[in-house]
């Protein structure tokens, strides 16, 4: 219950912004970013669980998940200059941290 409270919730914030930055639609999906702190090597083995985790939640939910699987090292390297990731600080919404 509390996960898919939580999806709820993820998708409302979704909405509102797709819906100030005009590409909200019904296909709107529900973007998640699951930072570890293991390096990116290491995180292979588990993007697949992930990506079937997420599958069965967007079936069970109707609603589309996509996640993302980043290294936090990476992820902390990066922050300052990729544009996907200061588009995740500026937008995102922390679960747990």
């Amino acid at each position: 219950m509390f996960l898919l409270s939580l999806l709820l919730l993820l998708e409302e914030k979704q909405r509102r912004l797709d819906i100030l930055r005009g590409d909200y639609d019904e296909e709107s999906d529900i973007d998640v970013m699951i930072m570890v702190d293991l390096p990116p090597e290491e995180l292979v083995r588990d993007r697949t669980k992930i990506t079937y985790f997420c599958a069965d939640l967007s079936v069970d939910n109707d609603v589309f998940i996509s996640p993302k699987l980043q290294s936090l090292p990476l992820f902390e390297q990066w922050k300052n200059a990729l544009p996907f990731y200061q588009n995740v600080i500026r937008e995102g919404v922390v679960v747990y941290g």
